[in-house]
């Protein structure tokens, strides 16, 4: 059975205060990505200890959609405020490393 909207946007947030409060910090991502892991994937994860986790591919349900977005915005806000500035921006600023 797959949650509606409301309860997998909910679920999400519910999930992420769990994990925010025990110190595991995800992203959730979803669809065809062109790298495991991309250089603000790799900041994140080095600086602010943010693992980006993979959920599923490109077919997924709107429960699922939903559970992620409640998931990502509350820990979004959670690790923003935690820092006092917004590590994603930072992070999506990064340069990437030389060759």
């Amino acid at each position: 059975m797959a949650l509606s909207k409301h309860p997998a946007f909910q679920a999400g947030k519910t999930q992420a205060l769990k994990d925010f409060k025990s110190g595991r910090y995800l992203r959730l991502v979803y669809g065809l990505r062109s790298e495991a892991r991309s250089e603000p994937d790799r900041f994140l994860e080095n600086r602010y200890q943010v693992k980006t986790v993979a959920i599923a591919g490109c077919i997924v349900t709107e429960g699922l959609l939903n559970g992620a977005q409640g998931y990502n915005e509350t820990m979004q806000a959670l690790l923003i405020a935690k820092h006092g500035k917004d590590i994603f921006k930072e992070a999506a600023g990064t340069p990437p490393p030389p060759n």
